[in-house]
């Protein structure tokens, strides 16, 4: 309404009235200023007065009226144009500017008008009591209320002060500023508090009439210092602006803006307060902004003290209760950016982008309830907490918290564990962790107890605290030379002095991982925690035995195949650096399917189902199986510490009926029926070498031999063998040697490398059936001497055992009393052979045939590499049975001499030269019987005396399957014989061509008639000749006869010959 007024003034028409021109005057502006100043210091009569003198002249008040309103308004537009200086009547009216003993002094004062009258002061002073200054301001300005005015009363409606100076001190118990002292509330027994400032507000505020009429009260540019004898401190309250305002029918507000200046720091503030009419509170709200965190912090609890840096904002909230209590006060606190020192977790200060609290402090008990307290670091990772601090202004607080974190990535809160409480988990922790892309979430804690007692004390149920959170995508590689724990899912605890984390699932190396538990103990005890992992493993069983045996000597473990199913544990010591040399772990396994070749032994191992232990200490294994295809039982324990050192292998099992014994044949013995054996291998660490221990009963078996010796099923006997063998298991060394059985005893001992020839051998007794010698055998020379040696099954064995013993080179040394042939037996069989690598060089070979006759085997190496064998008998028969070339010879002198092409197996050669044998007999010579048969079919055969030779002489090549034999003579006084032929032995056939001259004795004597001996003998001096051919089976061959050479042999041959050469003479074919 001032507004429009003003407006009005402003623009007044060129026409003016009689008011307006008079107000023009020169001498106006004096009149004026001489009644405004008469009508302030005139004090008006009573009402009644007013009435009596209205009374006596209505005319004269109403003309009165009219010039009073028309000069009133002349005035007021005046004053808004030209305000009018009260300076000369300062002194006149300063009866009114004294209250209650405060007196207020100016330079200068003016009025002017602006829709209110306005009165402005300038070089403002208000003195006290005592008459010393406690303000100063540059001016004063106070808009008079027109509704006071209207009823004839001066009163200020807005008071503004501006440049105000002041001074105040504060301590714990008043606050004194501009002479007046208030007191401040402490609930202490001797509190002399007599006036809050509600009471004053609600009951005493009203007796001022000043007050009563005010709206707003406003101080701009305020200057304060505030003396703090207690803390030994001066504030500076610079720039500061004050308003009061009165609402009607609604209370106080009260706003205050201020920067305080502490020392080299400012600190801008903001106080609101407002209190509803009749109220018995007020709410205050304080807010300090964009302040460095040093300047409060020596208002901040000891235990936050120098521990905060970065810029601050405080909002500070409270009730102002009766009698200056402070209720329901509430702390908002916001830093940002800045850092947090915590040296008794971290090395150095955390680093945040904002930190925000937000609670109630409560003085009496000393306690800080935290609504809210956030930490935001520069990833935007957040930690919030809630609950309550007691004790805070020691240094040594009690929490009670409860709290959540927002971490986007594992390495985010890895930042987060205390590097000085416990630096190696938490550089092991980000170094085994995919720290930046595994995830997590739900994130919680407490914490309860002293801060100085962390991490508190578990047993103590007032103490403790828990953090916990789930994690996603995680990657631990528990140790360096292993392979990570991948893709694991689940959840982890931090309480007491202990990190445990639970995962459901993980894949490590090819395994899959479950129930997967990991602790890591002696948090904040000691620098060096351990770790502890518990899992289940599902996988490949190679892939587990690759991560055992990462950096141990898997001692010649080949390529397991198969799975395993499990469960273990691992303690690991956490270092920088792990390594599996480090840990301590336990594990069991099933496994199902396992196939592989057993270290040292080298022999291929399967078995369907086994269990497994193995600890960073042992390594224990059982389980059925095969060896070779036989049922066994295998028990397998090692020394993990230094494995191989101290290994125990033991192993049952049971060679079963049908098992075909290939390698018991191989040295002439079979076994027939079921043979359960044990084996025990075991090695010492100081020796490094394995010790084994082999035991097999062979009551329930049959066991023969090719040195003509048989034991029957029931019969006892037993085999045993200890030894060793070499720490690079190349060698075995039997230490014992044994085989017990009725009519059999075989003790022993011998190195077997796997280059046999380097072996050595010593059998003593060898005693098997009639055989009974001492064997040496060292690296290729074998010596033989005994009793007697029964090789007599062995030549009807055939040829299979010979052919695949072979000897390396060395030499032979046989002293033999007896030499052991099938229905016969050589007699001081002695020599010395020596062989190279092709087969055996040189050498002789004696013997003593029956009735004393000599046989000797003479064998020489020739110039061209070749060897030459001779071979010579005076009883060619028992020579020929003995060497098993031929059984139907008796008598007779034999001599060979044969030229070597070939050496196999151990006495098997090829070869070729000229064979004789004089004066002997044939003895069932079926096949010689059948031709003589077919030319006399009377004349046999004697079978007791033979066919008498005196000769038998050829040319015979040996080969390994069989016998050719060229240009072959056989003479005697009962028939002469001329054949070649070829013997297959594979084939097991007959080949050969000849002829044959029966009754030699009659041919003669027809021969030597003159004339008519050479006409029918013709040049061949025989007159009776017979072709033949025999071939097939060597047990039934057929046998063909020419019968045209019966008739005329000689003569046909001579004559007839060139007739019959074409081909087309018929032949008989005559069987028997």
């Amino acid at each position: 309404m001032g507004t429009s007024t003003t407006l009005s003034i402003m623009h007044w028409p060129k026409k003016s009235s009689g008011a307006v021109r008079w107000m023009k005057r020169p001498d106006a502006r004096a009149i004026i200023k001489d009644l405004l100043a008469r009508a302030l210091l005139f004090r008006p009569p009573s009402l009644k007065a007013c009435g009596r003198a209205c009374g006596r002249s209505a005319v004269l008040a109403v003309r009165l009226s009219v010039f009073a309103l028309m000069l009133l308004g002349g005035t007021l537009g005046y004053l808004s144009f030209r305000p009018i200086s009260l300076t000369p009547y300062l002194d006149r009216l300063e009866k009114y500017l004294l209250v209650d003993g405060y007196r207020l002094r100016m330079d200068e004062l003016t009025l002017g008008f602006d829709g209110a009258l306005v009165l402005k002061g300038k070089g403002i002073s208000i003195e006290g009591p005592e008459g010393a200054p406690v303000l100063s301001a540059f001016s004063l300005q106070v808009e008079l209320s027109n509704h006071q005015l209207a009823v004839g009363r001066v009163a200020p409606k807005h008071v503004l002060l501006d440049g105000a100076a002041l001074a105040a001190t504060a301590t714990s118990q008043t606050l004194s500023i501009a002479g007046f002292t208030i007191p401040i509330h402490t609930d202490k027994p001797d509190d002399t508090v007599q006036t809050g400032v509600i009471e004053w507000l609600n009951d005493k505020a009203g007796q001022f009439p000043l007050y009563r009429t005010l709206k707003t009260v406003e101080l701009k540019n305020t200057l304060l210092r505030v003396e703090l004898p207690e803390k030994g401190e001066s504030w500076r309250f610079v720039d500061t602006d004050i308003r009061l305002t009165k609402y009607f029918r609604y209370g106080e507000q009260l706003n205050i803006t201020t920067v305080i200046n502490m020392g080299d720091y400012q600190l801008p503030a903001m106080l609101t307060a407002e209190h509803p009419t009749d109220a018995d509170t007020a709410d205050i709200r304080l807010r300090f902004d964009r302040s460095d965190a040093e300047i409060i912090r020596n208002h901040l609890p000891p235990v936050l003290q120098d521990r905060i840096s970065g810029q601050a904002r405080v909002l500070f909230s409270a009730t102002l209760r009766t009698r200056n209590q402070i209720g329901n006060p509430k702390l908002e606190l916001t830093f940002g950016p800045g850092t947090l020192d915590a040296h008794e977790l971290y090395t150095k200060p955390l680093t945040f982008k904002k930190l925000e609290l937000r609670g109630r402090y409560d003085e009496e008990s000393d306690s800080l309830e935290l609504d809210d307290f956030t930490f935001i670091d520069p990833n935007d990772s957040r930690i919030s907490v809630k609950g309550t601090v007691k004790q805070l202004q020691t240094d040594n607080p009690q929490l009670d918290l409860l709290g959540s974190g927002d971490f986007t990535y594992v390495e985010e809160f890895l930042d987060y564990l205390p590097d000085a409480e416990i630096p190696v988990t938490r550089a092991w922790l980000k170094h085994a962790m995919n720290g930046k892309i595994a995830t997590l979430s739900n994130i919680k804690f407490y914490f309860k107890g002293r801060v100085k007692d962390f991490p508190f004390d578990p047993t103590n149920p007032d103490s403790g605290y828990k953090v916990s959170m789930d994690f996603d995508n995680l990657d631990l590689a528990f140790m360096d030379d292993m392979p990570p724990a991948r893709r694991m899912t689940g959840k982890v605890e931090l309480s007491g002095s202990q990190i445990k984390a639970t995962a459901d699932s993980a894949i490590l190396s090819m395994q899959n991982v479950s129930a997967i538990s990991a602790t890591i103990d002696r948090l904040f005890i000691t620098k060096d925690p351990d770790l502890y992992v518990n899992l289940a493993a599902e996988g490949e069983i190679e892939d587990v035995l690759r991560m055992i045996f990462l950096q141990v000597d898997r001692g010649g473990f080949a390529k397991v195949t198969g799975r395993q199913s499990g469960t273990g544990s691992l303690k690991l010591p956490l270092k920088d650096h792990i390594q599996f040399s480090d840990a301590q772990f336990d594990y069991s396994a099933d496994l199902v399917g396992a196939a592989s070749t057993l270290p040292y032994i080298q022999l291929p191992y399967e078995t369907p189902q086994a269990f497994i232990h193995v600890t960073d200490k042992k390594l224990d294994f059982s389980g059925p199986g095969q060896i070779f295809g036989r049922d066994v039982s295998l028990n397998w324990h090692e020394n993990m510490q230094h494995f191989g050192d101290s290994t125990v292998v033991e192993t049952k099992g049971v060679l079963p009926a049908a098992d075909p014994n290939i390698w018991l044949k191989d040295i002439g013995v079979t076994l027939g029926g079921d043979v359960p054996f044990s084996m025990t291998l075991r090695r010492l660490e100081e020796e490094k070498l394995f010790e084994f221990d082999l035991k097999a009963p062979l009551d329930t078996a049959e066991v023969s031999s090719t040195l003509n010796w048989h034991k029957p099923a029931g019969d006892k006997a037993a085999l045993e063998a200890r030894g060793r063998i070499s720490d690079n298991g190349q060698e075995l060394w039997f230490d014992m040697l044994s085989f017990r059985a009725d009519g059999a005893e075989v003790l022993g001992s011998a190195i077997l490398p796997r280059d046999m020839a380097n072996a050595t051998i010593q059998l003593n007794p060898f005693k098997v059936g009639r055989t009974d010698m001492f064997v040496d055998y060292n690296e290729g020379n074998l010596s033989l001497m005994g009793t007697g040696l029964d090789v007599s099954a062995l030549q009807q064995a055939g040829e299979a055992s010979s052919k695949t013993i072979t000897l390396p080179p060395g030499k032979l040394d046989v002293n033999l009393r007896n030499l052991y042939l099938p229905n016969m037996t050589l007699e001081k069989v002695e020599g010395k052979l020596t062989r190279d690598k092709k087969g055996w060089l040189s050498g002789q070979l004696a013997a003593t045939l029956p009735e004393g006759k000599p046989a000797r085997i003479t064998l020489t190496p020739l110039d061209n590499g070749l060897r030459r064998l001779q071979m010579s008998a005076l009883d060619a028969g028992y020579m020929l049975r003995a060497l098993d070339l031929y059984d139907n010879v008796r008598g007779g002198t034999l001599n060979a001499d044969f030229t070597i092409t070939r050496q196999y197996g151990l006495m098997g050669f090829e070869g070729e030269g000229p064979f004789t044998i004089d004066q002997g007999h044939l003895m069932n010579a079926p096949i010689i019987a059948r031709i003589l048969a077919l030319l006399w079919p009377g004349q046999l055969l004697s079978p007791q005396k033979g066919i008498a030779f005196d000769k038998i002489d050829m040319h015979l090549t040996l080969l390994e399957h069989g016998l050719q034999f060229k240009h072959a003579v056989m003479n005697g006084p009962s028939l002469g014989l001329r054949f070649d032929g070829k013997i297959d032995l594979k084939s097991n056939t007959l080949d050969a061509k000849g002829s044959i001259i029966p009754v030699e004795g009659l041919n003669k004597m027809v021969g030597s008639i003159p004339l008519v001996g050479k006409l029918l003998t013709g040049s061949q001096d025989a007159l009776v000749a017979a072709d033949f051919t025999v071939k097939g089976k060597t047990e039934d061959p057929q046998v063909f006869v020419n019968p045209l050479s019966v008739v005329t042999p000689g003569l046909v041959k001579d004559i007839f010959g060139a007739i019959f050469s074409s081909g087309n003479d018929d032949k008989v074919e005559n069987k028997e």
